[in-house]
Formats: structure tokens, sequence, C-alpha cells
């Protein structure tokens, strides 16, 4: 196979690439000869292979095979050694013109100045102003070369290395989902990482071809003067910008010899990173070569050539897993210089200012989340230095941090999971210096909160078992604690589309720390669909911590835990939700398994507590109230009560009293006289008057009110316009707010909405906005010692819900069970309403009337 192939590059004159080619053709001839004497096989057949060896194609015998073989040996060097005096004698020859050259660039109006000013040539480069365009004169006449570069691409591309973040971001259709980037408008120094399906023809504009080739492609736009280089598996590519005509030039190719990609783990093929040939892009695993940047790292590395001859004719770009790139060029004498790393410090200081911005945007700034942002069983040591240690895990982004800035780390209290949160100490913070050199290693202690100094970047270690997933710990830029930490997707580094989606369907959660109060003498149903949030494939599975096997047990259909009537006990039931790989045993998990915890605290109200009370209750609700049935279980266990007299007060009801309307609102009872054929008999002049409502009803007094709304407060929302249900919430603290200047005194209850009917996994959407408004309401009961009912935890949402039997459709005569109303239950879900309420009632007569 021919190894030269003829030279016609513009510059260079007939007898220059005459005497080239002949060069050419002799190396050639050398190497198609060494092929045919290893390639030629003997026509004769021999039972000896080894004696048939010995003999070549031309028949020539050898006295042994090794013989033989060092024969082909130096056959071999010397076709080598031909092909290297060609190409030295080529380069020889041009450096020696280009030495004897006039180098000055000299600029005339237009090419018919050029070409007037010297009709028969010149040594040297000349611009044409017009264009930008450089003329040389070759071979007896003036040729347009192109663009005027003031540079080889060499230096190009050592901008581009030395004035880069590696992949700063990545351009494919989940970033971009409207409309695609243009090359030509791209900000100034930066990697970029393209991602499309090979053959995609719908690309961004300004490429260099119209299909997507094989693999990623990689765009390295440099800034200092102003340039553009792509490398693909197949080709590498330059352009520069025109600085007269304000837009690009056309890409050029300058690959050398292109071939596909490999993977390296040994020294079969190459002793050594810089043997590597160009435009091949290579990933070696750590220590394979002794000349990488260092050991410990794999690397993918690229040799890039240009065609300019100047003294630096080759870089090579190596980067690592974690983004630290690196760059060396060829020297004088071949060789190559020294790896730097790859950063350039006001580059990196803009774009480390910009990330300080965001992240001081967002105030929380970090948080451990499912083991995604955090390696396992490692930390960063007080040198720097990666280390095993078991039980703990480190960040491996470098977190861009203000100069002097105080942050502080919290969690979720880690005893109760309630809403308290406290700090976090024993954190070990490494701070670094622009060029991410390590400063020193410090640690939060009992404040959590610690300064940064002169430092630009963090990394930061801590234990995992001491600060799990389930509390959340949560980085804030901040000098004190947060009153509240939310749990939420936080990252140094931006998400794709695609990654957010994945991210939140892996995504769930348990209700936060509740406390339910059962009477003695009655059982209390806890369902398990209820205490998770936000699991969009119904894949979690939901555990409670055995501990009270011998009473607590599991109901007949196994989707809830029911405590017995008679059961005078106080429990403290801790789930645990379980989402990822099997386990292997009953408490062991694998780290990556999602887990998350809850504290349901049971409060037994026995029926002696109380004794003697006589107090009064208001319940305003919508239809749950409206239709009596949980009424009027409170009303009939009051009744055989001997020792707690409750009078109900209200309007409505019929056994027992109390304020309920159907389909009306927090918002309803704010606002309006009527609503859906009922009265409104708290609004007064416009407002919610409930001092008016008292002295028209002719009660003196009252000791509890119960609000029981919430399902048209979700009903009615617009959840792109009111997300966090403020104007409810709003409602809400105007009605207590006019309850308690009547008498400060009162007790407040709060009811959650109930889980919506969830047979055959219906009602998903329903069940997780019900259940955000139900966490709104559980904190303004935390925040202002107002007492919280979930009713959503004892109403079974498959079995406590009405049904039909229906025809499945007009030809298929099949009958099936189907949900008549997923959001009134039967009246099996209104009486374990009402032994809730009931034993609420008992509890806050007793504990605070």
């Amino acid at each position: 196979m021919a190894i030269f192939e003829k030279e016609n590059e513009v510059f260079q004159n007939s007898s220059y690439r005459e005497h080239l080619n002949r060069n050419w053709d002799n190396g050639n001839k050398q190497f198609d000869a060494m092929n045919a004497r290893i390639n030629a096989k003997s026509e004769k057949s021999a039972p000896d292979e080894v004696v048939q060896a010995r003999i070549d194609a031309n028949g020539q015998k050898y006295a042994s095979l090794a013989g033989r073989l060092d024969a082909n040996q130096k056959v071999a060097e010397n076709a080598k050694n031909v092909a290297n005096n060609a190409y030295n004698y080529a380069r020889n020859q041009l450096e020696n013109k280009i030495a004897q050259m006039n180098n000055g660039v000299k600029g005339y109006p237009n090419a018919e100045a050029i070409k007037e000013a010297y009709p028969a040539g010149a040594d040297g480069s000349y611009i044409a102003v017009d264009t930008g365009h450089q003329w040389y004169y070759v071979d007896g006449m003036w040729k347009d070369a192109g663009v005027y570069q003031a540079a080889g691409i060499t230096e190009e591309i050592t901008d581009a290395l030395a004035n880069t973040y590696k992949f700063s971001k990545v351009i494919n259709k989940d970033n971009y989902l409207i409309e695609l980037p243009n090359l030509d408008d791209l900000a100034e120094s930066q990697i970029l990482l393209l991602q499309f399906e090979r053959g995609e023809t719908n690309l961004p504009a300004g490429l260099p071809f119209t299909d997507f080739p094989y693999g990623n492609v990689t765009l390295i736009n440099n800034g200092r003067n102003k340039s553009q280089i792509i490398v693909t598996s197949n080709g590498i590519y330059s352009r520069s910008y025109n600085q007269i005509l304000y837009k690009y030039d056309q890409w050029y190719d300058v690959s050398g010899m292109i071939s596909s990609n490999e993977n390296i783990s040994d020294l079969t093929l190459y002793k050594k990173a810089g043997d590597l040939p160009i435009g091949k892009l290579f990933a070696v695993l750590p220590g394979v070569f002794s000349d990488l940047p260092n050991s410990i790292d794999s690397f993918s590395i690229i040799t890039m050539g240009a065609r300019s001859y100047s003294r630096d004719g080759l870089i090579q770009l190596a980067y690592n897993r974690n983004g630290n790139s690196y760059w060396r060029s060829t020297k004088k004498d071949n060789t190559w210089g020294e790896w730097q790393e790859k950063i350039n410090s006001n580059t990196t200081e803009t774009l480390r200012n910009d990330a300080v911005l965001d992240l001081g945007m967002q105030n929380k700034i970090w948080q451990k989340y499912d083991f995604k942002n955090v390696v396992m069983d490692k930390w960063i040591s007080s040198s720097g230095s990666i280390e095993d240690y078991n039980g703990w895990c480190y960040t491996p982004n470098f977190i861009p941090v203000g100069k002097n800035l105080i942050y502080t780390f919290a969690a979720r209290d880690s005893d109760h999971l309630d809403y308290a949160v406290m700090p976090m100490s024993d954190v070990y913070i490494c701070l670094y210096d622009k060029d991410r050199k390590l400063i020193k290693q410090i640690y939060t202690t009992a404040s959590g909160t610690f300064n940064v100094g002169d430092s630009a970047y963090m990394r930061f270690s801590m234990s995992y078992n001491k600060y799990q997933d389930i509390y959340y710990p949560s980085l804030y830029q901040q000098s004190s604690l947060p009153s509240k930490i939310e749990p939420g997707i936080y990252t140094t580094n931006p998400q794709t589309d695609g990654e957010i989606v994945v991210n939140s369907i892996n995504k769930y959660d348990l209700v936060p720390t509740t406390t339910i109060f059962k009477a003695s003498n009655l059982p209390l149903y806890l369902y398990g669909d209820s205490v998770i949030v936000g699991d969009a494939n119904n894949s979690v599975k939901l555990y409670l911590y055995d501990t009270y096997s011998n009473t607590i047990k599991k109901n007949n259909l196994k989707n809830g835990w029911v405590i017995p009537k008679n059961d005078s006990s106080d429990y403290n039931l801790e789930f645990f939700g379980l989402k990822g790989r099997a386990t292997n045993s009953y408490w062991n998990y694998p780290t990556d398994v999602m887990k998350r915890r809850s504290l349901i605290k049971v409060k037994t109200v026995s029926q002696e507590i109380a004794d003697g009370k006589n107090i009064s209750v208001l319940v305003i609700g919508d239809s749950l109230t409206n239709y009596n049935i949980y009424m009027n279980r409170v009303g009939e266990l009051f009744k055989n009560d001997s020792h707690t007299k409750v009078s109900f007060l209200g309007t409505r009801g019929d056994e027992t009293k109390h304020e309920g309307r159907g389909g009306w609102s927090a918002k309803t009872y704010c606002t309006m006289e009527n609503y859906n054929t009922y009265d409104n008999p708290f609004l007064y002049d416009g407002k919610f008057d409930f001092k008016h409502y008292m002295k028209t009803e002719g009660y003196p007094n009252v000791d509890l009110v119960i609000i029981n709304l919430g399902t048209n407060d979700v009903n009615t929302t617009d959840i792109v316009k009111d997300y966090n249900f403020e104007e409810s919430i709003n409602s809400y603290k105007k009605i207590i707010a006019n309850i308690k200047n009547f008498n400060p005194n009162v007790q407040i209850a709060l009811g959650s909405t109930l889980t919506p009917a969830r047979y055959l996994d219906e009602n998903l959407d329903i069940k997780t906005r019900r259940q955000e408004w139900n966490e709104k309401v559980q904190r303004l009961c935390v925040e202002n010692g107002y007492t919280y009912i979930p009713y959503s935890l004892v109403v079974d949402p498959i079995n406590d819900f009405k049904f039909e039997n229906v025809q499945i459709d007009e030809y298929n005569s099949e009958i099936i069970k189907k949900v008549s109303d997923s959001t009134h239950p039967a009246n099996s879900g209104y009486i374990k309403m009402g032994d809730l309420t009931y034993a609420t009632i008992k509890y806050i007569a007793d504990r605070f009337l």
C-alpha cells in the first residue's frame, strides 16, 4: 500500500513538488517491496511450516527463521529512513524558503493595488484591506491565500486551551428545546460538547458538516484571537474570525491523518502518550503511560496537528473525568514540553464570579441528595488528597465562593424529624485559591457557620451516617440558620431537562413528623399510601420499624396498620420508605438505596381525661362536614362520654351542629355572601367578622374552633399563579386572626384534606397536590401552636371510598368495580374521621382548657 501522497500545496513551486514526488516514489517502492515480502505466500505446499517460513517470496533461502526476520527488519528500517529523509528534506527546504522571505506584512487598499505595486512579484505577505485576504506571489503569479491569520493554527489551539474551561456547556436537544444555537454567536472562551445522534441533520448553524458524525464533538471557542476548532471522531477543523468583514471565514480541515477512537490499557501499541498519532482520540487508563499529567486519573487524549510550519508543530489536549484539562506542545527539537493545567486567571475569575452570583441568588447552594452529588466512603484529607474513609463522603465538584463570605451548614433535626433546624458540626471544608490549589482545611463547630476568607473555591467532607439524606443536609450562603429546610434538587452544575425529569421521577418523601391522637377505647388505623409523598411510579416500599410487632399489626389487606382498641399505650412509630435496589436483609440496605424516614407520634387519650370539663366547639368546614356523618359520630361519642361535656355551635347540621358548606373554601368564607345555595353567616360589611357572628347567633363564647377545609382550596387554586397556596393560606390567617381578636384564648385546630380514592393507583396528581396543601397547613400549626388533625392518615384511600358496579363499555358486558366518588369517603371513612376528631377534642380539653 502506498505510504505517501503527492503534495499539492499552493505555496510550493513545480520543481519543489517534482522533487518531493521523487522522494515519495522512492519511499513507496521500498514499502511496497517490504509488504510483498511480508505478505507473499509460497504456492508450494510444505508439511513443515517453519522450513517454509525460511524461504522468502523470491525463493531466497535463509539459514534460520531469525535470519530471515533480521533481513526483513533491515529492509523496513531502510524504508523508514527513506521516508524520514524525504520528510526532513521537504521540511528543511520549506523552512529555508520561509527564512529567505521578507515576513513583514504590508497592507494595500485592494488586490489590484498589490499587483500594480509589484507587477513582477515580491517576497512576503500582502493584505487586501477591502477583503482582509492575504496575497502571495507563487509560480510567476499573484494568488489569493484566503483570510489573513496573524498566527498559525497551533497558536490558536494553545490560546483556546489556555483560556477556556473544559466543557463549559453541552449543546444538545435536551438543553435547547426551542431553538439550537448558532455557532457564530457563541460566547468566547469556552469549550463545548455537542451531543447528537449519528446522521442527525437538524444541527446548530455554523458547523463544517451537515450530518452529525459518530460520537461526541468538541468545540473550542477561543476568545483571544477569536477562532474556533472542532474535534470530531473523523476530522479536526479550524476557522478564524474576519475582523474586517465581522464574520467567520470558512472552515479548514487541519486534521492530518484521522482515525477512529480507541481505548488503551497497556503498552502493546504505544509506549508513551507522546507517540499517539494526530487526529485520534484515545481513552487511557491510569498509569499506563509515564508521560501523562498524573498517574491516578484516566485521561482522554487527542493530538492535534497544524499546517503552519512553526516550531510548535503538534499539541496535545488531555482531560479527566473530573473536568480537569491539560495541554502541552512540541518544542524546537520536536520533543514534548511539560503538561500545563488549562486555566487562565481572567477567564476563570469571570466564570467563577458568575457562578458565585448564581449560587448567591439561590441562598441554598447545595443539598445532599440520594448519593448523587457526593462520592461515598472517601474524604478529602488536610493535605487535599482523596483517601478511603468508610462512612464518609465528599463533594467532587469545586464550588465557587465569594471572598470573605459566611456560609452555614444546616439539617433537619435528626432526633425528632420535625421542622426544627439544627446546625451541622464536624463538616470538614477544604478551601482553594483561584488556581484550585489547597489553602487549608477547616471544620464547622456547633454553630455550623464558617468564613471562607480569601479562598475562591471549596469542597467538603462529612459523615453520611451522621448526616443522612433523610435529614436534608444543606449548605447556605448566610450567617445564621434558616428558619426551615425544604427538600429539593441542588447542584453546582447546570442540569439538563432530561436530568431534571429523571430526578423528579426518583424523588419522593414521607410525611413530616406528625402527632395523632387515639381514643383508648377505639382502634386507630394508619395507611401507607398516605404516608408516601411524591412517588411518581408507585415504587416505594414502606416499612414500620418492628419494635411493636406484638401489638401493631398490618391490616387484613396489608395496606396499613392498626392499633387495636383498649390499647392505652403511646407510640413513636418509625416508618421507612425504600426505593432502589432490592435489599439482601430487612435492615441492611445498599448505600444507593433512596431511604426516607418519618415519625408518627401516637398519643393515646383515655376516657377519664378532661374529667369534669364542659366546653364549646365550633367546626367550620366544607362538604365533608356538611354531610353530617363524621360530626354525628363525634356527637355520639361525647354523648356516651361521662367525663367530658361538649356543646357544638353552628347554624347547620342535624344531630350535631356545625358550619359546613359544600364547595366552600377559606377564601369563600372570607369574601362571598352567598355561594352554592349557602349563605355566609361570618361575612359582615364585606369581611370575615367572627365577633359579629358570635353576637348574631347569641353565643357568649367558644373554647375551640376546628377549621376543616382545604379540598376546595386545592381545587380552585391555579397551580401556575399560586403554586404555594399563598391566597388560601392568607385566608386561613385572616379567619384565625379574627377569631383570636374575639378571644385570644380560643384554641385552634386545623384539619388536613383526605387522600383521594387511590383504587388502581388513580388520582396521583390530586393526592400530590393535597399533600402539598397539608404540609402548608401543618407548618402553620407548628409555627403558631395550633393543633393539626391528620385526617389523611386514618382514611383508607382504597377501601374507605364508595364503589359502584359498571359494565366495561358498550361492547364488553363484563361488570367491574369503579370508584363512584373520589373525594367523599364511604361511611367507614367518615367514622374514622369522627374517631380522630373525638380524640383530638378530648386531648385539647384536658391539656389547654
